[in-house]
Protein backbone atom coordinates (compact mmCIF):
# COMPACT_ATOMS: atom_id res chain seq x y z
CA UNK A 1 0.00 0.00 0.00
CA UNK A 2 2.95 2.50 0.85
CA UNK A 3 4.67 1.62 -2.58
CA UNK A 4 0.85 2.62 -4.40
CA UNK A 5 0.88 5.94 -2.14
CA UNK A 6 4.22 6.64 -2.95
CA UNK A 7 3.70 5.89 -6.58
CA UNK A 8 0.56 8.38 -6.53
CA UNK A 9 2.18 11.12 -4.84
CA UNK A 10 5.56 10.81 -6.77
CA UNK A 11 6.35 13.36 -9.37
CA UNK A 12 7.36 11.12 -11.69
CA UNK A 13 3.39 9.84 -11.66
CA UNK A 14 2.45 14.05 -12.03
CA UNK A 15 4.33 14.47 -14.54
CA UNK A 16 3.36 11.50 -16.90
CA UNK A 17 -0.32 12.60 -16.37
CA UNK A 18 0.25 16.25 -17.35
CA UNK A 19 2.24 14.66 -20.34
CA UNK A 20 -0.95 12.32 -21.58
CA UNK A 21 -3.23 15.57 -20.47
CA UNK A 22 -1.26 18.00 -23.02
CA UNK A 23 -0.50 15.46 -25.97
CA UNK A 24 -4.77 14.90 -25.73
CA UNK A 25 -5.71 18.73 -25.62
CA UNK A 26 -3.33 19.39 -28.51
CA UNK A 27 -5.35 16.99 -30.24
CA UNK A 28 -9.01 18.31 -28.95
CA UNK A 29 -7.09 21.85 -30.19
CA UNK A 30 -6.88 20.04 -33.90
CA UNK A 31 -10.06 18.04 -34.37
CA UNK A 32 -13.11 19.87 -34.78
CA UNK A 33 -14.73 19.16 -31.76
CA UNK A 34 -18.70 18.03 -31.38
CA UNK A 35 -19.14 18.12 -35.65
CA UNK A 36 -20.95 15.31 -37.56
CA UNK A 37 -19.92 12.03 -39.32
CA UNK A 38 -19.78 13.84 -42.96
CA UNK A 39 -17.82 17.00 -41.89
CA UNK A 40 -15.09 14.39 -40.53
CA UNK A 41 -15.56 12.78 -43.52
CA UNK A 42 -14.77 15.81 -45.63
CA UNK A 43 -11.52 16.69 -43.76
CA UNK A 44 -10.01 13.12 -42.63
CA UNK A 45 -11.99 10.64 -45.24
CA UNK A 46 -11.85 6.76 -43.99
CA UNK A 47 -9.85 8.51 -40.64
CA UNK A 48 -13.19 9.99 -39.76
CA UNK A 49 -14.47 6.77 -38.54
CA UNK A 50 -11.83 6.08 -36.16
CA UNK A 51 -12.03 9.84 -34.61
CA UNK A 52 -15.95 9.02 -34.14
CA UNK A 53 -15.15 5.55 -32.71
CA UNK A 54 -12.58 6.65 -29.31
CA UNK A 55 -14.35 10.06 -28.82
CA UNK A 56 -11.64 12.39 -30.26
CA UNK A 57 -15.43 14.41 -31.95
CA UNK A 58 -16.17 14.90 -27.85
CA UNK A 59 -12.54 14.35 -26.22
CA UNK A 60 -12.94 16.85 -22.90
CA UNK A 61 -15.90 14.48 -21.79
CA UNK A 62 -14.59 11.27 -22.79
CA UNK A 63 -13.98 8.64 -19.99
CA UNK A 64 -10.43 8.69 -20.12
CA UNK A 65 -9.41 12.26 -20.13
CA UNK A 66 -11.83 12.76 -17.10
CA UNK A 67 -10.26 9.72 -16.07
CA UNK A 68 -6.50 11.74 -16.46
CA UNK A 69 -7.69 14.66 -14.67
CA UNK A 70 -9.06 12.80 -11.70
CA UNK A 71 -5.48 11.23 -11.26
CA UNK A 72 -3.73 14.13 -11.12
CA UNK A 73 -6.44 15.57 -8.67
CA UNK A 74 -6.09 12.51 -6.34
CA UNK A 75 -1.85 13.26 -6.77
CA UNK A 76 -2.08 16.51 -6.25
CA UNK A 77 -4.07 15.60 -3.28
CA UNK A 78 -1.75 13.12 -1.70
CA UNK A 79 1.30 15.68 -2.61
CA UNK A 80 -0.69 19.05 -0.45
CA UNK A 81 -1.42 16.69 2.76
CA UNK A 82 1.73 15.07 2.59
CA UNK A 83 3.64 18.47 2.34
CA UNK A 84 1.57 20.38 4.82
CA UNK A 85 2.40 17.60 7.59
CA UNK A 86 6.26 18.32 6.47
CA UNK A 87 5.98 21.71 6.19
CA UNK A 88 4.95 22.04 9.86
CA UNK A 89 8.11 20.02 10.93
CA UNK A 90 10.76 21.74 8.55
CA UNK A 91 11.33 24.79 10.09
CA UNK A 92 12.67 22.93 12.90
CA UNK A 93 14.46 20.65 11.09
CA UNK A 94 16.54 23.15 9.17
CA UNK A 95 16.91 25.24 12.63
CA UNK A 96 18.66 21.61 14.15
CA UNK A 97 20.37 20.83 10.77
CA UNK A 98 22.15 24.76 10.68
CA UNK A 99 23.52 23.91 14.77
CA UNK A 100 25.08 20.72 13.12
CA UNK A 101 26.67 22.42 10.41
CA UNK A 102 30.07 23.53 10.25
CA UNK A 103 30.47 27.44 10.69
CA UNK A 104 31.26 29.31 7.89
CA UNK A 105 34.76 29.99 7.31
CA UNK A 106 35.89 33.66 6.99
CA UNK A 107 32.92 34.88 9.00
CA UNK A 108 34.24 36.70 12.43
CA UNK A 109 32.05 39.47 13.82
CA UNK A 110 31.41 40.67 17.36
CA UNK A 111 27.70 40.60 16.84
CA UNK A 112 27.03 37.89 14.64
CA UNK A 113 23.09 38.88 15.43
CA UNK A 114 23.34 42.31 14.34
CA UNK A 115 24.94 40.82 11.20
CA UNK A 116 22.44 38.28 10.48
CA UNK A 117 19.77 40.75 11.17
CA UNK A 118 20.91 43.00 8.37
CA UNK A 119 20.29 40.53 5.51
CA UNK A 120 16.76 39.88 6.73
CA UNK A 121 17.69 36.94 9.31
CA UNK A 122 14.96 36.81 12.06
CA UNK A 123 15.62 35.32 15.87
CA UNK A 124 13.58 32.06 16.05
CA UNK A 125 14.06 29.97 19.43
CA UNK A 126 17.78 29.54 19.65
CA UNK A 127 18.58 30.06 16.16
CA UNK A 128 17.56 32.46 13.38
CA UNK A 129 15.75 31.74 9.73
CA UNK A 130 15.58 34.04 6.92
CA UNK A 131 12.97 33.67 3.76
CA UNK A 132 10.76 31.34 6.45
CA UNK A 133 7.92 31.76 4.31
CA UNK A 134 10.34 30.07 1.52
CA UNK A 135 9.05 26.38 3.44
CA UNK A 136 5.88 26.58 2.21
CA UNK A 137 6.43 27.52 -1.60
CA UNK A 138 5.97 23.62 -2.55
CA UNK A 139 2.84 23.06 -0.44
CA UNK A 140 1.53 26.04 -1.84
CA UNK A 141 2.26 25.53 -5.65
CA UNK A 142 0.67 21.95 -5.10
CA UNK A 143 -2.42 23.59 -3.45
CA UNK A 144 -2.63 26.16 -6.20
CA UNK A 145 -2.61 23.36 -9.04
CA UNK A 146 -5.25 21.36 -6.74
CA UNK A 147 -7.73 24.37 -6.74
CA UNK A 148 -6.97 25.16 -10.13
CA UNK A 149 -7.86 21.64 -11.33
CA UNK A 150 -11.05 21.62 -9.54
CA UNK A 151 -11.89 25.63 -11.19
CA UNK A 152 -10.96 23.79 -14.27
CA UNK A 153 -13.53 21.15 -13.55
CA UNK A 154 -16.33 23.67 -12.65
CA UNK A 155 -16.02 25.76 -16.32
CA UNK A 156 -16.42 22.35 -17.36
CA UNK A 157 -19.21 21.20 -15.21
CA UNK A 158 -21.16 24.30 -15.10
CA UNK A 159 -20.69 26.28 -18.23
CA UNK A 160 -23.91 26.58 -19.94
CA UNK A 161 -24.08 26.20 -23.95
CA UNK A 162 -26.93 27.50 -26.51
CA UNK A 163 -26.84 26.45 -29.79
CA UNK A 164 -28.26 29.21 -32.58
CA UNK A 165 -28.93 29.39 -35.70
CA UNK A 166 -29.03 32.81 -37.08
CA UNK A 167 -29.07 34.06 -40.58
CA UNK A 168 -26.95 36.04 -42.44
CA UNK A 169 -28.12 39.29 -41.59
CA UNK A 170 -30.20 38.66 -38.58
CA UNK A 171 -29.66 39.02 -34.99
CA UNK A 172 -30.18 36.80 -31.72
CA UNK A 173 -30.33 38.52 -28.65
CA UNK A 174 -28.37 37.20 -25.30
CA UNK A 175 -29.68 36.69 -21.80
CA UNK A 176 -27.75 39.79 -20.50
CA UNK A 177 -29.48 41.94 -23.50
CA UNK A 178 -26.18 41.28 -25.65
CA UNK A 179 -27.33 41.61 -29.12
CA UNK A 180 -24.80 39.19 -31.97
CA UNK A 181 -25.30 40.24 -35.22
CA UNK A 182 -24.10 38.12 -38.36
CA UNK A 183 -22.93 39.94 -40.90
CA UNK A 184 -21.46 37.04 -43.16
CA UNK A 185 -21.06 33.62 -43.55
CA UNK A 186 -18.52 31.79 -46.18
CA UNK A 187 -17.57 27.91 -46.46
CA UNK A 188 -14.83 29.00 -47.86
CA UNK A 189 -11.69 30.74 -47.34
CA UNK A 190 -8.68 31.06 -49.70
CA UNK A 191 -10.21 28.09 -51.99
CA UNK A 192 -10.23 26.50 -49.18
CA UNK A 193 -13.04 24.47 -46.60
CA UNK A 194 -13.19 26.47 -44.03
CA UNK A 195 -16.78 27.65 -42.40
CA UNK A 196 -16.55 31.32 -41.20
CA UNK A 197 -18.77 33.75 -39.06
CA UNK A 198 -18.49 37.64 -39.30
CA UNK A 199 -20.03 39.29 -36.13
CA UNK A 200 -20.97 41.61 -34.29
CA UNK A 201 -21.72 42.43 -30.69
CA UNK A 202 -23.29 44.93 -28.78
CA UNK A 203 -22.93 44.31 -25.20
CA UNK A 204 -25.12 45.97 -22.19
CA UNK A 205 -22.84 48.55 -22.17
CA UNK A 206 -23.63 49.52 -26.04
CA UNK A 207 -19.76 48.83 -26.86
CA UNK A 208 -19.70 47.04 -30.20
CA UNK A 209 -17.34 44.23 -30.68
CA UNK A 210 -16.68 42.65 -33.90
CA UNK A 211 -15.11 39.25 -34.85
CA UNK A 212 -14.62 36.58 -37.25
CA UNK A 213 -15.33 32.80 -36.08
CA UNK A 214 -13.87 29.24 -37.64
CA UNK A 215 -13.72 25.96 -36.16
CA UNK A 216 -11.86 25.80 -32.99
CA UNK A 217 -11.75 30.09 -33.03
CA UNK A 218 -14.03 31.15 -30.79
CA UNK A 219 -14.02 34.48 -30.23
CA UNK A 220 -15.04 36.37 -26.64
CA UNK A 221 -17.98 38.86 -26.81
CA UNK A 222 -18.28 39.95 -23.12
CA UNK A 223 -18.94 37.46 -20.77
CA UNK A 224 -20.32 34.63 -23.71
CA UNK A 225 -17.39 33.17 -25.56
CA UNK A 226 -19.33 32.36 -29.12
CA UNK A 227 -17.89 28.87 -31.36
CA UNK A 228 -18.97 28.38 -35.20
CA UNK A 229 -20.43 24.92 -34.64
CA UNK A 230 -22.35 24.28 -37.53
CA UNK A 231 -24.13 25.40 -40.50
CA UNK A 232 -27.10 24.73 -42.30
CA UNK A 233 -29.22 25.82 -45.68
CA UNK A 234 -32.31 27.98 -46.33
CA UNK A 235 -34.28 27.58 -48.96
CA UNK A 236 -34.93 31.31 -50.77
CA UNK A 237 -38.21 32.17 -53.00
CA UNK A 238 -39.18 34.95 -54.56
CA UNK A 239 -42.88 36.12 -54.44
CA UNK A 240 -45.05 38.62 -56.22
CA UNK A 241 -48.51 39.02 -56.50
CA UNK A 242 -49.12 40.30 -60.58
CA UNK A 243 -47.05 39.93 -63.51
CA UNK A 244 -45.40 43.15 -63.17
CA UNK A 245 -45.21 43.54 -59.50
CA UNK A 246 -41.92 43.73 -57.18
CA UNK A 247 -40.75 40.56 -55.63
CA UNK A 248 -40.58 39.78 -52.13
CA UNK A 249 -37.70 37.60 -51.09
CA UNK A 250 -38.78 34.90 -48.61
CA UNK A 251 -36.18 32.66 -46.22
CA UNK A 252 -37.34 29.39 -45.41
CA UNK A 253 -35.30 27.54 -43.13
CA UNK A 254 -37.68 24.20 -42.29
CA UNK A 255 -40.50 23.11 -44.14
CA UNK A 256 -43.61 25.39 -45.13
CA UNK A 257 -46.75 26.09 -46.97
CA UNK A 258 -46.69 29.20 -48.72
CA UNK A 259 -50.30 30.74 -49.70
CA UNK A 260 -52.29 34.05 -49.90
CA UNK A 261 -55.55 32.20 -49.00
CA UNK A 262 -54.78 29.33 -47.08
CA UNK A 263 -55.67 26.42 -50.01
CA UNK A 264 -53.79 27.15 -53.01
CA UNK A 265 -50.08 27.86 -53.12
CA UNK A 266 -46.62 26.07 -52.65
CA UNK A 267 -45.55 23.43 -50.26
CA UNK A 268 -41.68 23.94 -49.34
CA UNK A 269 -40.42 20.55 -48.16
CA UNK A 270 -37.06 21.68 -47.32
CA UNK A 271 -35.11 19.22 -49.85
CA UNK A 272 -32.73 20.89 -52.43
CA UNK A 273 -30.28 18.96 -54.38
CA UNK A 274 -28.79 18.35 -58.11
CA UNK A 275 -30.70 16.76 -60.64
CA UNK A 276 -30.78 16.08 -64.27
CA UNK A 277 -33.36 17.61 -66.92
CA UNK A 278 -34.17 15.20 -70.09
CA UNK A 279 -34.84 16.24 -73.47
CA UNK A 280 -38.53 16.15 -72.78
CA UNK A 281 -38.35 18.78 -69.85
CA UNK A 282 -38.66 16.32 -67.08
CA UNK A 283 -36.11 16.84 -63.72
CA UNK A 284 -35.07 13.32 -62.77
CA UNK A 285 -32.81 12.22 -60.09
CA UNK A 286 -29.52 11.39 -61.45
CA UNK A 287 -29.30 8.01 -62.75
CA UNK A 288 -33.42 7.49 -62.82
CA UNK A 289 -34.18 4.68 -65.24
CA UNK A 290 -30.71 5.53 -67.30
CA UNK A 291 -31.89 8.69 -68.37
CA UNK A 292 -29.23 10.93 -69.77
CA UNK A 293 -29.91 14.89 -69.36
CA UNK A 294 -28.16 18.04 -68.22
CA UNK A 295 -27.68 19.07 -64.45
CA UNK A 296 -29.94 21.24 -63.04
CA UNK A 297 -30.26 22.45 -59.39
CA UNK A 298 -33.79 22.47 -58.48
CA UNK A 299 -36.24 21.85 -54.58
CA UNK A 300 -38.37 19.45 -54.34
CA UNK A 301 -42.24 21.19 -53.63
CA UNK A 302 -45.65 20.41 -53.74
CA UNK A 303 -47.83 22.47 -55.62
CA UNK A 304 -51.37 22.20 -54.55
CA UNK A 305 -54.20 24.33 -56.99
CA UNK A 306 -57.41 23.62 -55.63
CA UNK A 307 -58.01 20.19 -55.77
CA UNK A 308 -54.95 19.40 -57.64
CA UNK A 309 -51.89 18.46 -56.36
CA UNK A 310 -48.98 17.80 -57.52
CA UNK A 311 -45.35 17.30 -56.50
CA UNK A 312 -42.00 17.72 -58.19
CA UNK A 313 -38.25 18.88 -58.43
CA UNK A 314 -38.69 22.55 -59.39
CA UNK A 315 -35.42 24.14 -61.01
CA UNK A 316 -33.89 26.93 -59.54
CA UNK A 317 -34.49 30.66 -60.79
CA UNK A 318 -37.10 29.67 -63.02
CA UNK A 319 -40.50 31.01 -61.90
CA UNK A 320 -44.29 29.45 -62.46
CA UNK A 321 -47.54 30.31 -61.32
CA UNK A 322 -50.19 29.16 -58.61
CA UNK A 323 -53.39 30.59 -58.83
CA UNK A 324 -51.95 34.48 -59.93
CA UNK A 325 -48.97 34.43 -57.61
CA UNK A 326 -45.57 34.10 -59.64
CA UNK A 327 -43.31 32.17 -57.48
CA UNK A 328 -39.08 31.24 -57.62
CA UNK A 329 -36.98 29.71 -55.95
CA UNK A 330 -33.69 30.94 -56.20
CA UNK A 331 -30.48 29.09 -54.59
CA UNK A 332 -30.36 28.62 -50.98
CA UNK A 333 -28.75 30.28 -48.91
CA UNK A 334 -26.03 28.53 -45.60
CA UNK A 335 -26.37 30.39 -42.08
CA UNK A 336 -24.10 29.08 -39.82
CA UNK A 337 -24.61 27.55 -35.97
CA UNK A 338 -23.34 29.43 -33.23
CA UNK A 339 -22.41 27.84 -30.08
CA UNK A 340 -22.74 30.24 -27.25
CA UNK A 341 -21.04 29.01 -23.81
CA UNK A 342 -20.80 30.74 -20.68
CA UNK A 343 -20.38 30.18 -17.03
CA UNK A 344 -21.25 31.15 -13.91
CA UNK A 345 -19.98 34.44 -12.51
CA UNK A 346 -17.91 33.18 -9.59
CA UNK A 347 -15.76 30.47 -11.36
CA UNK A 348 -13.66 32.56 -13.67
CA UNK A 349 -12.25 34.70 -10.32
CA UNK A 350 -11.38 31.72 -8.94
CA UNK A 351 -9.51 29.89 -11.73
CA UNK A 352 -7.65 33.44 -11.75
CA UNK A 353 -7.30 33.20 -8.13
CA UNK A 354 -5.81 30.24 -8.08
CA UNK A 355 -3.52 30.96 -10.73
CA UNK A 356 -2.57 34.10 -8.54
CA UNK A 357 -1.58 31.66 -5.90
CA UNK A 358 0.30 29.64 -8.01
CA UNK A 359 2.66 31.98 -9.17
CA UNK A 360 3.06 33.27 -5.67
CA UNK A 361 3.72 29.59 -4.91
CA UNK A 362 6.55 29.44 -7.56
CA UNK A 363 8.44 32.39 -6.50
CA UNK A 364 8.37 31.31 -2.94
CA UNK A 365 9.91 28.04 -4.39
CA UNK A 366 12.60 29.81 -6.29
CA UNK A 367 13.25 33.49 -5.11
CA UNK A 368 12.70 32.94 -1.25
CA UNK A 369 15.22 30.28 -0.32
CA UNK A 370 15.02 29.57 3.37
CA UNK A 371 17.90 29.67 5.33
CA UNK A 372 18.55 28.80 9.00
CA UNK A 373 21.95 30.20 11.03
CA UNK A 374 23.54 29.38 14.63
CA UNK A 375 25.59 31.20 16.44
CA UNK A 376 28.87 30.04 17.23
CA UNK A 377 30.32 32.66 19.33
CA UNK A 378 31.33 35.39 16.81
CA UNK A 379 30.93 32.85 13.77
CA UNK A 380 27.41 31.19 12.51
CA UNK A 381 26.52 27.87 10.50
CA UNK A 382 24.18 28.23 7.82
CA UNK A 383 21.73 25.91 6.40
CA UNK A 384 19.81 25.52 3.79
CA UNK A 385 17.92 23.35 0.93
CA UNK A 386 19.40 24.91 -1.67
CA UNK A 387 22.76 26.83 -2.38
CA UNK A 388 23.39 30.27 -0.84
CA UNK A 389 27.00 30.82 -2.12
CA UNK A 390 25.98 34.34 -2.47
CA UNK A 391 24.71 35.06 0.45
CA UNK A 392 27.61 33.39 2.45
CA UNK A 393 29.80 35.73 0.57
CA UNK A 394 27.79 38.89 1.43
CA UNK A 395 28.04 37.71 5.73
CA UNK A 396 31.83 37.38 5.07
CA UNK A 397 31.58 41.03 3.70
CA UNK A 398 29.89 42.14 5.93
CA UNK A 399 32.01 40.93 8.89
CA UNK A 400 34.88 42.33 7.64
CA UNK A 401 33.53 45.71 7.29
CA UNK A 402 32.25 45.55 10.64
CA UNK A 403 35.79 44.48 11.45
CA UNK A 404 37.40 47.26 10.08
CA UNK A 405 34.97 49.74 12.11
Amino acid sequence: MKKVLGFLRSMRFGMLLLVLIALLSILGTVIPQEQTLEAYQAAYGRGAYAIMAVGLDHLYSTWYYIGLYILLGVSLLFCSVLRFGRVKRAKGALLQAAERAEPLQGFRAADPGAVLGRHRFRRCGEGYLRNGLGLYGSFITHLAMLLMLAACACVFALEVKTDYAVMVGDEVTLEDGTVLHVDDFAMESEGKLDYVSTVTAVLPDQTVQSGTLRVNEPKRFGRYKVYQQSYAYAGQLDIRTAADAKDERVTLDSAAFISLDGARGVSYMGSYGSYIRTADGDVLPPGFGDQQGEPVDAYMIAVLDGENQEARLQPVDETFEVAGVYYTFRSPMAYPGLRVKTIPAPVMPALYASFALLLAGLYLCFFHVPVAASVRGDGVALKSPKDIEALEDALRGQSETTRTE
